[in-house]
C-alpha cells in the first residue's frame, strides 16, 4: 500500500515539474536558418538540397552582401522580408553550405572572408539593388541595430566588395535607367543639331555682309 501511495505522489511531482527546452527549439526561435543542425537539413540530401536553393538565389543575383546573423528574432526577420523588393531575398545560411554554393558560382566565389560567422544574406537582382539597401539600412535603424547589424561585405562580379563597396554599388544605375538616360541624350542630339544648322545660314549671311563692306570700303579708298 505504502509503495502504491509513493508512486502515485511520484507521478503528481512529475506531472507538475517544469519541463526542460529542447535547445534545438529555443535556438530556432531567435531566426530563420538554412542548413541548421536539425531536421531535414541536417542529412546529407538535405545538405545538397540546400546547395542548390542558394546556388540558384545566387546565379539569378548581381550583387549579395551580409549582415551579421545572430541575434536576429523571428519577427525582426519577417519584418525585413516583407520590405523587401520582389527581386531580392534574404536567408541566414550556414557557412559551410555557402561556401559549397559559390565554389560553383565564380562570380561570387570572394566571400570566403565573411564565412567565419553567421550571416543573413541578401541576394539582389540587377533591378532592385539599390531599393534593398534603402529597405535594409531603415530596417537597421528602426531595430537599434546599426552598432551591430551594419553590412558586413558582400561580392559582385567575382570582387569581394567591403561595405562602403557594397552601398556603392547598389547606387550603380540599373541597365534599364541607362538605357532612358542613352534615349533622352538621342533625343537631344536631333534639337542641338537643328540648332547648329540653323545658325549657320546665320553665320554666311554675317560672313557675307562683312566681306561686302570690306569690298565697299576699299572701292571708296581707290576712288579717293
Amino acid at each position: 500500500m505504502k509503495s502504491v501511495l509513493i508512486f502515485a505522489l511520484l507521478g503528481v511531482v512529475t506531472a507538475f515539474a517544469p519541463r526542460r527546452l529542447d535547445y534545438r527549439t529555443r535556438r530556432g526561435a531567435q531566426g530563420l536558418y538554412m542548413g541548421g543542425a536539425h531536421g531535414e537539413a541536417s542529412t546529407r540530401a538535405g545538405k545538397e538540397k540546400t546547395i542548390a536553393v542558394v546556388k540558384e538565389k545566387l546565379e539569378g543575383s548581381l550583387l549579395i552582401f551580409s549582415i551579421k546573423g545572430d541575434g536576429i528574432t523571428v519577427g525582426q526577420i519577417n519584418e525585413l522580408r516583407a520590405s523587401l523588393p520582389e527581386g531580392t531575398t534574404c536567408s541566414v545560411v550556414k557557412n559551410t553550405l555557402m561556401r559549397s554554393a559559390v565554389s560553383e558560382v565564380e562570380k561570387f566565389n570572394a566571400v570566403d572572408d565573411l564565412l567565419s560567422s553567421s550571416n543573413l544574406w541578401f541576394f539582389c537582382d540587377e533591378e532592385n539593388m539599390k531599393e534593398t539597401m534603402k529597405v535594409v539600412e531603415t530596417w537597421i535603424q528602426g531595430t537599434g541595430k546599426k552598432d551591430t547589424h551594419g553590412v558586413r561585405g558582400g561580392a559582385m562580379e567575382g570582387k569581394f566588395l567591403d561595405a562602403k563597396a557594397v552601398e556603392a554599388a547598389s547606387k550603380m544605375p540599373t541597365k534599364k535607367e541607362l538605357i532612358q538616360r542613352i534615349a533622352v541624350n538621342i533625343k537631344g542630339v536631333p534639337q542641338r543639331l537643328a540648332k547648329r544648322v540653323n545658325a549657320v545660314p546665320t553665320k554666311v549671311a554675317r560672313a557675307v555682309k562683312l566681306a561686302t563692306v570690306d569690298e565697299q570700303e576699299g572701292a571708296e579708298g581707290a576712288a579717293e
